[in-house]
């Protein structure tokens, strides 16, 4: 592949696949509500699967001396949830080995951990 391009997937009709299985509810309303009112997102890189389902890839950057990944779930669920197409960077395509641990960005489960939205407002990674 040569430059990584942008494209705007809609997630209702090209699966996204990803490995957390849970997302803040608070924080996936904080980016729905971003949505709603014209938020422009970072983002996501993506693989483009050989069957033209796609697969968020993993990313870590060093913020205030910690690791932290940052593959694109939250904004990825956000904008399933919100209806809009999510904006995406495909960084490689091929054949990706299938596992059981992968889930569909449709099927992320909300729950109610507010400490990861506490987490997540109190770093300016996620501005």
């Amino acid at each position: 592949m040569k430059e990584p391009k942008i494209v705007f997937l809609n997630l209702d009709e090209v699966e996204l696949y990803g490995w957390e299985k849970e997302k803040s509810w608070y924080t996936i309303d904080a980016i729905v509500r971003g949505i709603e009112l014209g938020d422009d997102f970072p983002a996501v890189k993506v693989i483009r699967r050989m069957d033209g389902s796609y697969e968020i890839a993993s990313t870590a950057k060093l913020v205030g001396g910690k690791i932290i990944g940052d593959g694109g779930h939250s904004r990825a669920t956000g904008h399933y949830i919100g209806g809009k197409p999510l904006k995406c960077m495909v960084v490689a395509e091929g054949k990706l080995n299938s596992s059981d641990k992968k889930v569909r960005i449709c099927d992320v489960v909300l729950t109610e951990d507010l400490q990861d939205y506490l987490d997540r407002s109190a770093q300016d990674f996620y501005r």
